[in-house]
């Protein structure tokens, strides 16, 4: 898919298709370091550390 974004920025040249292209491969490389972060440290790590266990607790 994002080869296909590229294309489409190289044939145009539209700077709206290069962010298309660039938002396709952020999203791809945030994937990738959750799926490795949970291989690593298992499912519960990405919860925990993105705030959404510890934030269950404030405001008692």
């Amino acid at each position: 898919m994002t080869r296909n974004g590229w294309a489409q920025f190289e044939s145009t040249g539209r700077i709206a298709d290069y962010l298309a292209y660039s938002r396709q491969e952020q999203e791809k490389r945030e994937t990738e370091e959750m799926k490795e972060s949970e291989r690593a440290h298992g499912a519960d790590h990405c919860t925990y550390r993105h705030g959404a266990i510890s934030n269950a607790h404030r405001g008692l």
